[in-house]
């Protein structure tokens, strides 16, 4: 159990290092804003995408606006949790 244990430890280490990327967001407008996925370790970022704010959530969308086909089943996600009632889990 002992070598086990002295085996995994690295390897958790380097899995829990490989989560260092944070979200950030730059507000074109109000309800538009650019996603950026950063590297903490480089101090690099990239754009991923844009959102557009619907009834106070966020969904992906285009440069302009418009939602795109993700965006689209977000927001239908949503609403179907929303009219379900809540509930649900385990």
């Amino acid at each position: 159990m002992k070598k086990f244990l002295a085996l995994s430890l690295p390897l958790l280490i380097v899995f829990s290092l490989s989560g260092c990327f944070t979200t950030e967001y730059t507000y074109l407008k109000r309800n538009l804003r650019e996603v950026y996925k950063v590297d903490n370790f480089q101090g690099t970022e990239k754009l991923v995408g844009y959102q557009t704010q619907i009834e106070g959530k966020w969904y992906d969308a285009d440069k302009n606006g418009q939602l795109t086909d993700k965006g689209k089943k977000q927001k239908q996600m949503a609403e179907a949790q929303s009219s379900d009632g809540g509930g649900g889990g385990c």
